[in-house]
């Protein structure tokens, strides 16, 4: 399960950065949890038939996956439009702090739910997910540049290869600390 969840950073991250360069990123966020809390009511539902195939629970964790891809690159380039530049590098750290707490936290919650009963997480990640949602209807519209618009007009695989060149020139700059300006890597804006 825990592959099958991974996988989709593997193979989608690169294009679905380019694509959530070209489209709106709050629509996005809320199709993404959208999906999810659609993927996660089979699932739910599952014990009441008295069905589980195996199969459609990997196809479920695997769209999850993709989902959670689409849902962190627009909300990590949304970021710089709606905290101010100033608080930028805080709120990066921020949200990692509270995404990796909630993985932390998330394992042993899940393992406790699940004996409590087999169906109590996927209750749980669709409860958050139907939350997640609604608190998105409530962000404002207009979370891009204008030069994101640009981005439309050119083919889908430049973009990609693109994304490709600046990821090699990322891993090939030198640590924050021996840059000349002294700036963090988060307080740099990031491609999305």
């Amino acid at each position: 399960m825990g592959f099958t969840q991974t996988l989709p950073f593997l193979v989608l991250y690169l294009p679905a950065g380019a694509l959530v360069h070209r489209w709106d990123r709050r629509h996005v966020m809320l199709a993404a949890d959208g999906v999810r809390v659609v993927l996660h009511g089979p699932v739910v539902l599952a014990p009441a038939v008295e069905r589980l195939i195996v199969a459609a629970l990997l196809a479920v964790v695997f769209l999850d996956g993709a989902c959670s891809v689409f849902f962190q690159l627009a909300e990590s380039a949304a970021l710089p439009h709606i905290v101010p530049r100033h608080q930028l590098p805080t709120a990066v750290a921020q949200n990692q702090a509270l995404e990796l707490a909630a993985d932390l936290a998330g394992r042993p919650l899940g393992g406790a739910l699940f004996t409590a009963g087999h169906i109590l997480p996927f209750v749980a990640d669709m409860l958050s997910y139907a939350l997640g949602f609604l608190a998105m209807v409530f962000v404002r519209p207009g979370i891009q540049d204008r030069s994101d618009v640009d981005h439309r007009r050119r083919g889908l695989l430049a973009d990609i290869s693109e994304g490709l060149v600046q990821q090699r020139h990322a891993r090939d700059a030198p640590p924050a600390d021996e840059e000349p300006t002294g700036g963090s890597p988060a307080s740099r804006e990031w491609p999305a």
